[in-house]
Order: C-alpha cells, then structure tokens, then sequence
C-alpha cells in the first residue's frame, strides 16, 4: 500500500522538478493539456489507485483478495493497457508526422 503512493510522489517531483527547470510554471500548466497527456495520466493515475486497493486487501484480514487481485487484473487489462497503447499509437503517429515533416525540410534544402 505504501510502494504506489511512494511511486506517486516520486513520478510527480520528477515531472514538476524536469518541467519547471525546462518551461517554467507555463510549462507545468500546459503539460496537463498536452494530447498524450489525456491517456497517459488517466492510466497512471487508475494504477495507483488499484496498487493503493490491493496493498489495502492484503493489509486488512479479507477473504476475497482472490477476487480483488482477479478484479484488478481485469480492470488493468480492460482499461489502463488499452490506454497506454492509445499514448503509445498517438506518440508514433506524432513522431512518424514529425520525421517526415523534417525529411521534406532536408530534401528542399532547408534547415531547421
């Protein structure tokens, strides 16, 4: 129970501390509306939350952590996976969109 609130905390410096030091506080404000954003923090977020409940079903005396472990197993392959393969799907169509934006710049001679 305490290993995802730990990993929240340091997933969440690491995100302020590099994107101050990089924008300024326009930067941290602008990284929640970023498109990958929308799928990448959502994911995170549910997978705290289901490490927080499954650190809290082995805590306490429960006989349904079986079911709890099944639930979770089931909600992380119906919702976050799917979630991070559209970040993923959506990062490498930004990356493919770049490349080939800067491949016609290098062709016609320019620079960037």
């Amino acid at each position: 129970m305490v290993l995802p609130i730990i990993f929240a905390i340091l997933i969440g410096m690491n995100v302020g501390i590099i994107g101050y030091q990089e924008g300024g506080m326009k930067a941290l404000f602008l990284m929640f509306f970023a498109p990958h954003a929308i799928f990448e923090l959502p994911a995170a977020w549910l997978s705290i939350a289901f490490g927080i409940r499954l650190g809290w079903e082995i805590i306490t005396p429960n006989p349904n952590i079986g079911w709890v472990f099944y639930k979770s197993l089931f909600l992380y392959l119906s919702v976050i996976l799917p979630l991070l393969c559209l970040f993923c799907d959506q990062k490498i169509t930004a990356y493919r969109f770049v490349s080939a934006g800067t491949i016609r710049c290098l062709k016609r001679g320019l620079q960037l």
